[in-house]
């Protein structure tokens, strides 16, 4: 039938016209305790994903992922679903429903009154996927652009909007504000979390939940720390070209035009800098004050520190870090912390993150114990070697795009340069996908399959551990992982 012409990852949980939505697990045991926690609830192909209707049931899969499918319907007629892409069918598709959920929610418990809705475009119709607008009282509307079919137009107002993750803002609100939101949903078992990022400047994102703890509404929009710390620097910096008024001229003192300032603003006075640090540090100042000094010490000794003053920033690093998590003695007091998690280190400064760089392996003493691509039964070593060449060129497409992709993806993109594989025969593709850019010491472009499916993060593992590198056992230590090698990945390739 042409419903199942696609996979279908989501659907909504008890009638057709739900807004409960939720997200097919993709593997055979995840999947078995998925159908034990719903045993009372049936899923539906749900008009507000664009659905036909119709009742789905789940398909446990050996050879591909596990997924929902349209129950027979005999006495029916066929009316061939609407749902025929990864973009209507797949996962995300049902984001729109999860961030309207989250803001209602958000709204709740800041006790505000409002209102969500998916608005309709000029035909009437509903942009399912396209828009969430959310209308609180007493605070700025906001308008979720999850696609680019809903960007404003050039003459219309940019407040309180809030772009997708992979939706390209109109360059004037970063101008005018100096920070963009954007919004994403994360898999967290069948359903998904709703997450706001801040990005500054510098093109770097700062990704909070959706929750009251990291998220106000105030009269000007949404408020997250890091969007409240580049308003008051804006507002703390005299803008370029301002000057104070000038003092009356002496009488007896013939006006002359003031000569042109050529000289570069005085250095910092790094001392200064290194006993704020150690101050803030005594202190037990807040997360935002501490980074602020370690942002401002780190800029000055960027091309050249002390033992001392890389010793200062280790400490405030580890204490910036402590904080966060939010677990642990200070800084001063605590034994030597294990390696922090990479995207924390990331995020806080590229260069302590450096030698903080995920570890090699051991390697064995014999290498022939580690996975050969193509030695054991499958694809033929040609065939996998083909097809390598073929994903890496377009993993290298995907991460030029800032973008993250799966293997149904890839599929439609290649079309016949990727045969039909086990997983096994996957993960020996993207070993060899990856053995040049380990060579290199370059990111890993297989990270951007494991970002874009959270199933394949035990092939992130298999394909580090191929290469060998070592990567955690803890799947919330590996997610941060991911994530922080995901920005990477996009960081490096985003001009190549």
């Amino acid at each position: 039938m042409a419903r199942d012409a696609r996979l279908v990852q989501t659907a909504v949980l008890d009638n057709a016209d739900s807004e409960e939505p939720v997200e097919c697990p993709t593997q055979p045991q995840e999947l078995l305790l998925f159908r034990s926690d719903h045993l009372e609830r049936t899923f539906w192909c749900g008009t507000w994903l664009g659905g036909c209707g119709g009742e789905l049931t789940t398909r446990l899969c050996e050879d591909k992922v596990c997924h929902f499918a349209h129950k027979a319907d005999p006495e029916g007629l066929d009316s061939p679903c609407r749902r025929k892409s990864s973009r209507t069918a797949g996962t995300g598709s049902a984001d729109h429903l999860y961030i309207k959920a989250a803001l209602t929610e958000l709204m709740a418990s800041q006790n505000t009154p409002g209102t969500t809705l998916i608005p309709q475009d000029p035909s009437g119709r509903i942009r399912l996927g396209a828009q969430v607008t959310a209308e609180p009282g007493g605070c700025l509307p906001l308008h979720f652009i999850l696609d680019e079919t809903a960007l404003p137009a050039l003459d219309q107002s940019t407040a309180g909007m809030v772009f997708g993750e992979n939706v390209e803002p109109p360059p004037r609100i970063l101008h005018e504000h100096g920070f963009v939101h954007r919004v994403r949903c994360v898999s967290d078992g069948a359903h998904r979390r709703t997450q706001i990022g801040t990005q500054g400047p510098d093109g770097s994102t700062d990704w909070r939940d959706l929750t009251a703890d990291h998220v106000r509404l105030t009269e000007h929009g949404l408020s997250t720390e890091a969007s409240a710390e580049i308003h008051r620097l804006r507002t703390h910096t005299v803008p370029i070209g301002s000057r104070p008024p000038r003092p009356p001229a002496a009488q007896d003192v013939p006006a002359r035009p003031a000569p042109p300032v050529t000289e570069p603003p005085p250095e910092p006075d790094r001392g200064e800098l290194a006993r704020a640090l150690r101050a803030a540090l005594a202190e037990n100042a807040g997360v935002t004050q501490l980074q602020r000094h370690f942002d401002r010490m780190e800029h000055v000794v960027h091309s050249g520190a002390t033992l001392e003053e890389t010793e200062l920033l280790r400490q405030a690093h580890a204490e910036l870090m402590r904080l966060r998590r939010g677990v642990g003695a200070s800084a001063a007091s605590a034994p030597p912390a294990p390696a922090p998690r990479k995207r924390e280190a990331a995020k806080l400064s590229p260069l302590l993150s450096r030698p903080l760089a995920r570890p090699r392996a051991v390697r064995p003493a014999k290498p022939s114990t580690l996975p050969v691509p193509g030695k054991e039964a499958g694809l033929s070593p040609h065939v996998l070697n083909a097809a390598a060449v073929a994903v890496r060129g377009a993993l290298k497409k995907t991460a030029r795009e800032q973008r993250t992709t799966s293997w149904t993806k890839l599929k439609e993109q290649l079309g016949s340069a990727l045969p039909s594989m086990t997983a096994d025969d996957r993960t020996k593709v993207l070993i060899l996908v990856d053995q040049a850019s380990a060579s290199a010491n370059q990111p890993l472009l297989s990270v951007l399959m494991a970002a874009g499916s959270p199933a394949l993060a035990r092939s992130y593992r298999q394909v580090a551990l191929g290469l060998g590198l070592t990567l955690p056992d803890d799947d919330e230590a590996l997610a941060d992982i991911i994530e922080a090698d995901t920005e990477h990945a996009h960081r490096y390739w985003k001009d190549r």
